[in-house]
């Protein structure tokens, strides 16, 4: 869960808002084209003026850009913002040359290099044969095939008519984990499914932090793990991934249906019934909450589950309308993606806790790592105690090879790596 230069050989910090960093040796567009400091600021300049939140909040703090040379560019930030570096992670670099035909004619300066796009049925990429780093290619073309039946894909993996299967559902991986004629790479994510516990619509929920520690107590993660992911992932309560810097191990609440009742008794609370909002596109969610509606009416509790589709599910999602909301997140490095996004959005409306709201703010206002260390320590603690959002485990993501296939990687983030693939001869 550290940075690693991809265009850029090294960066540094002369003090807390300017970054400067050092393009690498040798670096060359597919067209022929050098890569330039230049194109830095002409990237992130073009980011910062398409619509959505998404992308201009990942270099909207930049006030001010300095190209010192063809390799060096400093960037100068309104304010401290310690995921700075995080943010610019999935951001990629262009020439002006190249923007115009850009959509169409895809160029960048990676090992691989477009060669062809069949809507709805392949892409093919070859090596780059003036690659920076040529050794990093293990292979001389990459064609992907767009099969979207996960068990259609298995078979033609089977047959030998495709060397690897990128993502697969973990349910149809695990049974092939013994195979003696494929491999299978499965591996927590920092991605996790939760249950957002502070909607607008129950408030016997909403406004007391014993009855949701009551309720997480009836979800049993075990069985979770077991029925929707297979056995595989990590149980966890902590919002920031286990690889990280930042995790802090929390005990969290162990599975007592019992003891949750007396816990809600002893609220004053008796007949409790309430929604979670799943998403019909996301089996997981509807899965989890059977689990959940099994561990609740053990308490006393009856949980009804409302399956939404995504357009449907979405509003009540924002405006917070909902009793508890089944949500999933993707998988991040900066713990500040998750506050920012996961936490933050409860701060402004419904979570009352300033210590986590000064938390929030702080955390991402230091670049000392301790500091922040410490910081995310106590925010966990916070999060699991109040449980404005129920953690219940990092998502495993599965792929299936051929064997004989090496190099083959899937990072923290979910990220299927290539750059290093060999295939036996």
């Amino acid at each position: 869960m550290s940075y690693v230069g991809d265009l850029a050989a090294s960066w540094e910090n002369p003090d807390d808002v300017t970054y400067v960093f050092t393009l690498k040796d040798g670096l060359t567009y597919h067209n022929g084209q050098a890569v330039e400091a230049s194109h830095v600021q002409f990237s992130f300049e073009r980011i910062g003026k398409q619509k959505g939140p998404i992308w201009v909040n990942r270099v909207k703090n930049i006030s001010k850009y300095e190209v010192v040379d063809t390799k060096t560019i400093k960037l100068t930030l309104d304010a401290v913002q310690a995921d700075f570096i995080d943010g610019l992670v999935p951001l990629s670099i262009i020439s002006p040359e190249l923007e115009a035909d850009i959509a169409t004619k895809p160029v960048g300066a990676g090992p691989f290099q477009f060669v062809s796009w069949t809507p709805n049925d392949n892409i093919q990429l070859e090596a780059f044969p003036n690659y920076y780093d040529a050794a990093t290619t293990g292979v001389e073309k990459l064609t992907f095939r767009i099969l979207t039946d996960p068990q259609i894909a298995i078979t033609n993996l089977q047959s030998g008519d495709v060397d690897a299967v990128m993502v697969v559902p973990v349910a149809q991986a695990v049974p092939l984990k013994d195979s003696t004629d494929l491999q299978t790479v499965i591996v927590p994510t920092s991605g996790f499914p939760l249950i957002e516990m502070l909607g607008k619509n129950n408030e016997t929920i909403r406004g007391n932090a014993k009855v949701r520690q009551a309720l997480a107590m009836c979800l049993d993660k075990d069985s979770v793990q077991a029925t929707v992911y297979n056995g595989e992932g990590l149980q966890k309560w902590s919002f920031v991934p286990s690889s990280h810097w930042a995790y802090k191990e929390e005990a969290g609440y162990k599975y007592d249906p019992a003891g949750a009742k007396t816990i809600l008794d002893g609220e004053g609370v008796t007949g409790l019934e309430f929604s979670v909002l799943c998403i019909t596109e996301y089996p997981d969610g509807e899965k989890t909450a059977t689990i959940w509606q099994s561990g609740l009416a053990e308490a006393g509790v009856k949980l009804n589950i409302d399956v939404r589709a995504l357009n449907d599910w979405l509003p009540h999602y924002i405006d917070h309308t909902y009793d508890v909301i089944w949500n999933a997140f993707p998988g991040f490095a900066d713990p500040n993606y998750f506050v920012s996004f996961g936490l933050a959005p409860h701060i402004a409306d419904g979570w009352t806790n300033p210590d986590a709201a000064k938390l929030a703010t702080d955390s991402n206002q230091t670049l000392d790592q301790a500091k922040r260390t410490e910081l995310y320590a106590q925010l966990q603690d916070i999060t699991v105690a109040d449980l404005p959002v129920l953690i219940i485990q990092e998502t495993p993501q599965a792929s299936i090879l051929a064997n004989g296939i090496t190099g083959w990687e899937i990072n923290p983030l979910g990220y299927v790596y290539q750059n290093h693939v060999k295939k036996a001869s």
